[in-house]
């Protein structure tokens, strides 16, 4: 009868979420292979030879992070597609996806857009740029069908970024309370008030 894997992909997955979950309370400094190893019930040879070492496994971790979050924004671009809303109510589609991820998942945002964690994310990973690919589709088509005001789409997409980022470090960090309804209506109107900024009305593009 051959031997059970020990160093499966179960193990893998458990060691990202538990290394996530220390990055994201203490940095990548509060992370050692030993104290992880031990967390999980398992050897640091496991670790070894899951990751390679320490470098591997925080890459790992930074790529779960933006795959979740890619996973959340893919999802909300898919059902606006389906119910074939205008490029403004998708731009609030996705960072309602956005506000809700973070706020839900704070490991997995203090290692993917928080504080410093000491892992070295130059040049973007594949997930890191492929998370934030609805939002510059979404800003492309509004720039080609004239719903978005003519800027950079690099412009745009930090604009809107930051109309989300803003009210999630605001809630994780307790600066606004702990009242969900609240911190979902600061995100909200922040949220507007961005895309109004940036979107044409349909007066203004029926009178030019």
């Amino acid at each position: 009868m051959p031997r059970a894997r020990v160093h499966d992909d179960d193990l893998r997955t458990r060691l990202v979420e538990r290394a996530s979950q220390i990055i994201g309370a203490g940095g990548a400094e509060a992370l050692s292979l030993r104290g992880l190893a031990a967390a999980e019930g398992t050897s640091t040879s496991a670790v070894y030879s899951l990751f390679g070492g320490k470098p591997a496994l925080l890459g790992a971790v930074l790529d779960a992070a933006f795959e979740s979050f890619g996973a959340s924004q893919r999802d909300a671009a898919s059902r606006c597609a389906a119910q074939e809303v205008g490029v403004p109510e998708e731009l609030l589609a996705l960072g309602r996806a956005y506000w809700t991820w973070g706020s839900s998942h704070p490991d997995l945002y203090a290692v993917a857009f928080g504080q410093a964690t000491g892992i070295e994310c130059e040049p973007p990973t594949a997930a890191a740029r492929g998370a934030m690919g609805p939002l510059y589709a979404a800003v492309e088509r509004g720039l080609a069908d004239g719903s978005l005001r003519s800027e950079a789409p690099s412009v745009l997409v930090g604009l809107l970024w930051a109309a989300v980022h803003g009210p999630i470090s605001l809630t994780l960090s307790g600066l606004v309370g702990d009242d969900r309804d609240a911190q979902q209506t600061l995100a909200e109107a922040t949220m507007r008030a961005v895309v109004r900024g940036v979107s044409f009305s349909a007066a203004e593009r029926a009178y030019g």
